[in-house]
This record gives structure tokens, sequence and C-alpha cells, in this order.
């Protein structure tokens, strides 16, 4: 067909570093110029030059980035660019080179070598909190490097991973658009919400669910050993630690609010290993601990549990990142959450084998991981049962003081605000799970409680 300047549309997708799924996806929604006979594809390489111009380089898309497109005001907090500092506070050398001006885009064959650059994504997550392990096994294997090279053959990714202590401190790595994807827990999920509507350009983006406990199992308000305390009235005046900003601290002011304990002296921390070890050298009485520092507490004796779901009934954690991210990197958000589905299949099915992978990632002892592991719930699928709770979480329901809402209810309005952050999208899981060949997932949340066997 070169008579005709055709070329086949795998050249194309070589040509512009993308795969089949990308070109199919810009075929529907961005009109790109083909030509079918009978049942192969060609595309016109002057009309996909020009197509290819007259959008800019393609700014926004997958390969956008390096399209030779002046990149919008914005485009920083979308571009993974600049990874963050390592969580030691040493610079990271990895840095991506300015894309030219716009007008810059001497020809087409310039224009694909430079949709090939690096392209960078940084993962934030916390070793610290158990329900997120997930990321330490994708991380350790490799696993999301591995999913974006069969996703994006012909594309090079550079992957690096930034430690946090809290799920608040991803959320803002997030808004400044130094983190891409980010593992956190339920409150700091709910409390996007809030700063989604009060920042235009921040849209966080719940992309799947990670691990979860139920009534208490998973965090829970724990008391110094030997202080005779077993019920939440019985608290006074103790001074009580947590971690400021997080599900912890959450939930700690609902059981001060439930018992009357507005005067209870709250110490504020910014790792949960402060508060075991306030707990441990009788600095505090009492502290709202996450695993896996609630089996560690009590395997070493030094704390006991308070009778009562003190932990606020179910603690759950999930996936982020911003939808404008998300939208513009498809590939790159359903690769991770392939390697999430892996990693959840793994510490079901392999607990020991995962436990391993984890306590050297974490630091944690074997012992405590491999008890942690067994007692968490690893489903990244939506259903009503976790609206319910995230509804509970709401900002303006924490200030309004509302009772928690029956399920029924919280997924009636989870449905009717869809489109407010932190919105749920099921396609990018959706696909994920079909690439898997597990069992496919609806449009709408799963109604039902959680099944007694994990799927997701």
């Amino acid at each position: 067909m070169q008579a005709f300047n055709l070329i086949p549309l795998q050249e194309a997708m070589q040509l512009l570093g993308v795969s089949r799924a990308t070109i199919d996806r810009w075929r529907k929604e961005r009109q790109l110029p083909v030509v079918k006979l009978g049942k192969e594809v060609w595309v016109d390489r002057s009309q996909l030059e020009q197509w290819v111009r007259a959008r800019g380089g393609l700014a926004g898309t997958d390969a956008g980035r390096f399209a030779g497109a002046e990149p919008p005001p914005d485009a920083g907090r979308f571009a993974g660019a600049v990874p963050s500092p390592a969580a030691d506070g040493a610079s990271s050398p990895l840095r991506a080179e300015l894309p030219p001006a716009a007008g810059a885009f001497p020809s087409f064959a310039g224009f694909a070598a430079a949709a090939r650059t690096e392209r960078f994504i940084t993962v934030g997550y916390q070793s610290g909190a158990a329900l997120l392990w997930s990321a330490l096994v994708v991380k350790r294997l490799g696993w999301f490097e591995e999913e974006l090279a069969l996703l994006e053959p012909h594309a090079r990714w550079r992957v690096s991973w930034r430690h946090a202590d809290s799920g608040m401190e991803l959320v803002e790595e997030l808004i400044a658009g130094r983190v891409q994807i980010a593992s956190v827990g339920d409150y700091p999920i709910a409390a996007s919400r809030e700063l989604g509507r009060l920042l235009p350009r921040f849209r966080p983006q719940m992309l799947a669910f990670d691990g979860k406990s139920e009534g208490g199992s998973g965090i829970s308000l724990v008391v110094r050993a030997g202080s005779g305390m077993r019920r939440e009235e019985q608290l006074g005046s103790s001074l009580i630690s947590t971690v400021g900003r997080s599900s912890a601290s959450r939930r700690l002011q609902e059981v001060l609010r439930r018992g009357r304990l507005d005067g209870t002296p709250v110490l504020h921390h910014g790792r949960m290993a402060d508060c075991l070890g306030g707990l441990l050298d009788g600095r505090t009485e009492a502290a709202m601990l996450w695993e896996p520092y609630l089996t560690w507490v009590r395997r070493i004796g030094a704390g006991v549990a308070l009778e009562g779901e003190s932990g606020g009934g179910d603690y759950l954690t999930g996936i982020m990142a911003d939808a404008g991210w998300a939208e513009a990197q498809q590939s790159a958000a359903v690769a991770y959450l392939k390697a999430h589905l892996r990693a959840h299949a793994l510490m079901r099915r392999d607990p020991g084998a995962a436990a391993v992978l984890i306590g050297e990632e974490s630091g944690f002892p074997l012992e405590v991981v491999a008890s942690v592991l067994g007692s968490i719930r690893w489903d990244a699928s939506v259903s009503s049962r976790d609206l319910a709770t995230l509804d509970r979480l709401e900002p303006a329901a924490r200030a309004a003081g509302a009772d928690t809402p029956d399920r029924g209810e919280a997924l009636r309005r989870a449905m009717q605000e869809a489109a407010s952050p932190p919105a749920f999208r099921p396609s990018y899981l959706q696909e994920a799970v079909r690439a898997l060949r597990l069992p496919s997932l609806p449009d709408i949340p799963l109604p039902q409680e959680w099944a007694e066997d994990g799927i997701y």
C-alpha cells in the first residue's frame, strides 16, 4: 500500500509507541483516521500526522506528554515528571526533560521517537498499615512494571515508589502531582471528596478497594497492660495517642464523642510506631492502633483492646489516583490494578509466601505478619456495605453529627453523587478483571454482603 501512503495498524502502533487498546480507544473517541479494506485496517500516514498536529501532539493522552506540545498549566500534576524525594529525604536522580515548545514538531518520525520517551509514575504506599500490604507485594515482585510492559509494549516506563506514614500525606502528594497512584485508608478516601470540592483541579478517583476488616478487627483502641481499664467510659482523663488526620484519629473522635469524653487529652503522632512506643514506655495510657500494631502489642503483652467496637465498625482501604491522570494514562491504571489483583490472589492462596515478602519489605516480625494476613479480607470490589462505611466517614456527616445511614440510603446517595469525587469509575477495574479472566464485575456496586470467599 505504499503507493497510497497507507501503513498497517500495527506499524502505526509502533510509531506512536502505544498498545492496540489505546489505538482502538482513539478510533472511538477521537475519530482516528483509518481505512478498512476487508478485514484489514490501514492508516494514512499523512492524515495521521495531521491528526496528531491538530490535537497539539495528543496532549492529555497516553503519548501526549511526549508529543512536542506545550504542556497545559497543570500538566505536572498528571505527568509524574519529577518523582518525589525518597522516604529518607534524599533527592531522587530520576528527572524527566521538559517537552519542546509548541510548534517544535519537525516530523512524524520525530513524534514517534518522542512518544517512546520514558514515562514516570510514582506509587505511594504505606508499609506500616497492614490492610495496604498488597502494594508491598506488587513492589517486591515487580508486577506493576511487568503489567505495564504487557499493556504498552512499545512504551518505556520508569516506576518509583514513595513511602508515607499516613494516608493524608499521600493525598497531599496526589494533589501536588508528585504521586500518581496511592494506597490509603478509608478516612483519606472520604476526606478527599471535600478536598475535591475545594480544589477544582483535584479530582480524586477511586480505582479499587484493598484490604478490609470487620467490626474493629483491623483498627481498635488499646489500653496499656495493667491499667485495669476494659471499657470506653473508664478512659476518663487518660492520655490517648494516635496518628493525626487518619482513619485511626477519625475513629477515636467517634469513641470520645460517643462516651462524652470531649475533655480527654489526645496526643497526635505522625507515625503509628510512635503510638506503640508511648504505650511501651508508659507515656500514654491508651492508643488507637491499626494492624499490624494491634497484633504486635498483644503478642508482646503490652496492651489490651477495649471491649466493644471501639474501632468504629468496618475498616477499609483502597487505591486512589487523580481522575485526570487516570483518564490520560488508562493503560497504566489498568496495569496497576492487574498487579493489585494478582497480589490479592497470592495473599489469599499462599499467605506464607506473601508473609515472607511483606516481612522483608516492611521490617515487621514474620510471626506478626503471618498472623495478621489471615485476618484481612483482600477484596478490590465495591459493595453497598463499603459505600455505607465511606458515607459514615464523610466530613459533612461528621460536622453535623449525623447518625450512620442505613446501607440502602448510603447506596442511593452514592449513586446520586457519582459525579462527585472520589468517584468510582468501574471500567478500570473491569478491564483488569477481564484481562485476568476473573468473573466479570457489574457497573454498579455489588448489592450483597461480603462473600465468604474472596475473588478480587
